[in-house]
């Protein structure tokens, strides 16, 4: 899997914006990207393909979507 290289800086900000809103939501948060990256590994094709052919991972709890 590739990362763009905005990636960590991304998911730390979103982790210190949900863990100031909450203790614990920030590792809720966390946990559920690595539950996607997860489900991207076993089964990259499990999105359909966008107009413009990428595959868009949405979360489920979370306003976050992966390309």
């Amino acid at each position: 899997m590739v990362y763009h290289t905005l990636v960590q800086k991304d998911l730390d900000e979103a982790w210190r914006y949900y863990e100031d809103a909450s203790a614990g939501l920030g590792d809720s948060f966390f946990d559920e990207f690595l539950t996607v990256i997860a489900t991207i590994q076993r089964n990259p094709a499990h999105w359909p393909p966008t107009d413009k052919g990428r595959r868009v991972a949405q979360f489920s709890r979370f306003p976050y979507k992966l390309l």
